[in-house]
């Protein structure tokens, strides 16, 4: 009976033996001990009649870059037949083949998958399934193959390449306004500006030119828009881009150029490796202003020009002269005052008047001041007709023009005037009338002479008469 209890004994014995060392053969696995036995395959301890997955990307983002959790990669695995419908042990549990010994499994970039227990010799095809845009296989090899062994684990590694899609700046806009100070906008007034970047050696790109010229019809003339320039930016590499923008220096020496250069920066990432780049963020850095709307970034600039004039010259007056002259042809004459000009603007419409003095002068005086730098006015002066009797008026007319000019040298205006196309140093024209008239002589009488002296001869013997009544008179009182 004793023997019997130690011959039992060492049956339990030898059978607790043989379990301990059939899990110990099973390399890959640890044994931890809760509430039930559960078995975990670790694929990176060495084990035999296993396959191990790995998979690596490589991209263009440094090691700092995290891939985001969601990208992982599919793999079909194909056993072949005979393992149809095999319940496989894997480090993701237990994965089942379908009726042609496959399955599929998904790994993440720098994990790994492993399968144990696989019959030695056998041929295991791995394929990599593409399906991830900006993601594809390293030189090519898109399946692998291996044979199980019994002495090591097989092992394949995937490797893949992601390169993503360009981006442009559609989601971006700069605008700029075009400010004066010191004078108002003037036909002709101008200003260009140019925008470049920052290329990735250091040099600026220019990304082109805008103009503001002043339209009097438009009231957004001093206004830019680099937009449609901007969206046209394709940039393939992730990064910082610096752009800035200024203003062409004109040649108006009295204008004072805004020199500020306007600096902004555009940010090109991809958080999402979802195979393109986006813009991650426009930022302003200098003389600029960004906001953001609905994912689009505003960018927006002002420029300053400050009109500092040189001290304006002096108002210019301009004369025109006349020189009014009488041809009397009677016997009776006129002097030549008081006779009517006009002087007409063709430009403008106005109409002045002057009389000439008694010695036949009359001047039209016209001022002229720095506005009218570059003008010609053009003028046309008649004498008018007032109607008088027995006078033959001068029907002249004369064109005059004034040009106004700017004597830089000394600050001044200058006019250079021309009478009937003829360029003069002083306007002076001249009108000449005719008078013609003779009184009318009395008709002569037939007394031979003594006519003339028939009153001069009466009157005296009336007085005569009239002095002898008044002594008899007198005489008759007395």
């Amino acid at each position: 009976m004793r023997k019997n209890r130690v011959k039992w004994l060492a049956m339990v014995v030898s059978c607790l033996m043989i379990f301990v060392i059939s899990a110990q053969s099973t390399f890959g696995f640890i044994v931890t001990s809760t509430q039930s036995l559960i078995n975990t395959f670790k694929p990176f301890e060495s084990f035999v009649n296993g396959l191990l997955i790995t998979k690596t990307v490589e991209h263009p983002f440094g090691a700092m870059y995290d891939i985001p959790e969601r990208i992982e990669f599919d793999f079909e695995l194909d056993f072949g037949p005979e393992y149809a419908n095999y319940v496989f042990n894997t480090t993701e549990g237990d994965k089942k083949a379908d009726s042609d010994g496959k399955f599929s499994v998904s790994v993440r970039p720098e994990d790994s998958f492993g399968v144990e227990n696989i019959d030695e010799g056998t041929e295991v095809k791995v394929t990599e399934l593409q399906n991830k845009a900006g993601f594809s296989v390293k030189d090519g090899e898109g399946t692998q193959s291996v044979v199980i062994s019994s002495e090591a684990a097989a092992s394949v590694n995937f490797v893949n390449i992601y390169t993503p899609g360009s981006v442009n700046l559609s989601n971006v806009t700069l605008t700029g306004e075009k400010v004066l100070e010191g004078r108002e906008w003037r036909e002709g007034d101008s200003f260009s500006f140019l925008l470049e970047y920052e290329a990735e050696n250091g040099e600026w790109i220019s990304v082109g030119t805008e103009t503001v010229t002043y339209d009097s019809e438009n009231e957004n003339f001093n206004r830019f828009d680099f937009s449609e320039k901007l969206n046209s930016l394709e940039f393939e590499n992730i990064g910082t881009y610096v752009f800035r923008l200024s203003e062409e220096v004109g040649t108006d020496d009295e204008m004072s150029y805004d020199k500020t250069i306007k600096y902004f920066s555009v940010t090109v990432g991809d958080a999402d490796m979802d195979g393109k780049l986006e813009i991650q963020d426009v930022a302003a850095l200098r003389n600029s202003d960004v906001t953001e709307t609905d994912g689009v970034y505003n960018v927006t600039v002002v420029f300053n020009n400050t009109f500092v004039p040189e001290e304006f010259p002096d108002d210019l007056s301009v004369n025109i002269f006349v020189d009014k002259n009488i041809s009397n042809i009677g016997t009776q004459s006129i002097g030549p005052e008081n006779f009517e000009f006009t002087l007409v603007s063709s430009d403008m419409g106005a109409e002045l008047s002057e009389k000439s003095d008694e010695n036949g002068n009359a001047v039209f005086e016209l001022t002229f001041t720095p506005d009218d730098i570059g003008k010609t006015y053009v003028y046309t002066l008649t004498e008018t007709n007032d109607g008088r009797e027995n006078i033959i008026y001068d029907d002249t007319s004369y064109q005059i023009s004034v040009t106004i000019l700017l004597d830089e040298a000394n600050n001044i205006l200058t006019a250079e005037t021309r009478v009937n196309g003829e360029i003069v140093e002083d306007a002076l024209v001249s009108f000449e009338n005719t008078y013609d008239y003779t009184p009318p002589v009395s008709p002569p009488t037939n007394d031979g002479g003594i006519g003339r002296f028939f009153w001069p001869i009466m009157t005296v013997l009336s007085l005569t008469a009239l002095v002898v009544l008044i002594s008899q008179k007198k005489r008759f009182d007395i």
